[in-house]
């Protein structure tokens, strides 16, 4: 059996030390993927980052990396390449059991003021289309899905982010602290949760450093279609309808000054 941090596909084998680079120092880094897009860019950057840079303990059979921490966020999608590039604690789970509730049920919102964004009018499923989102693949095609499941979870979310924020400063003093969010712009989890989770983890850097930086790189909906079927032609009108609502959401908040507008919002917390 090969220990799956040696794999050859997740960045493992033999490495030449004198190709690598050192880390920069007194820096701490927390790099988070959301969605199936955001995911894929967190395992390319850690498959290269133990190719290309010089870990913790050099020589070990198994590299550490304290410093740079990654976050994988998904709902249920926990493939076998995903389980094996990450630790258990890198994967953060946004399965939902009140979903069905949350899209169905007028007091069931009335009652939840992080939903008070929610227009049971526009988006709320029948009887008939929960059937459907319930076949394999669907989960919701759409990204107020997205969007509710980081409402349920703000509070674990933030707390997660918070741990992984001191672990990666542990034995470091008045370390520098840099976070990347990386998302597509297309799928149900990155359309629908990438604005609140920037925003969220804003607040815990505020909270935590005063000084942290938070930058975010984020995939037009043509990297989703490139991934979906011609048969599955719900699926492909919604990425194209999330994609248009995420790009027209991220330019009203990144000109909010200038639009006249604020942005508040409950979270769960």
């Amino acid at each position: 059996m090969i220990y799956p941090k040696l794999s050859l596909r997740t960045g493992g084998g033999i490495v030449s030390e004198l190709q690598q680079a050192e880390q920069v120092k007194n820096t701490a880094t927390l790099l988070i993927g959301l969605g199936g897009t955001g995911i894929d860019c967190l395992k390319e950057i850690k498959k290269q980052m133990r190719v290309s840079i010089k870990p913790d303990n050099p020589g070990a059979e198994v590299p550490v990396y304290e410093h740079i921490r990654f976050l994988a966020v998904d709902n249920e999608n926990i493939d076998e390449e995903k389980e094996e590039l990450f630790e258990k604690e890198e994967i953060f789970d946004l399965s939902s059991a009140t979903i069905w509730e949350g899209f169905s049920k007028r007091e069931f919102v009335k009652k939840h003021k992080e939903l008070d964004w929610m227009d049971l009018d526009k988006v709320s499923v029948s009887p008939s289309e929960w059937a459907d989102y319930q076949n394999p693949g669907m989960a919701f095609c759409f990204r107020q899905a997205g969007r509710y499941r980081i409402m349920e979870h703000s509070d674990k979310f933030l707390e997660k982010i918070r741990n992984l924020i001191q672990y990666a400063k542990a034995g470091m003093e008045q370390a520098e602290l840099n976070v990347h969010v990386f998302s597509g712009l297309g799928g149900v989890i990155g359309s629908g949760t990438f604005l609140d989770v920037c925003y969220l983890v804003r607040h815990v850097l505020k909270e935590e450093t005063g000084n942290g930086r938070l930058f975010g790189y984020f995939f037009l909906p043509d990297v989703t279609l490139a991934k979906i079927p011609k048969s599955a032609r719900l699926v492909q009108y919604m990425v194209r309808v999330d994609g248009y609502a995420s790009l027209q959401e991220l330019d009203h908040c990144m000109r909010i000054r200038e639009n006249g507008g604020a942005f508040t919002q409950d979270y769960n917390c």
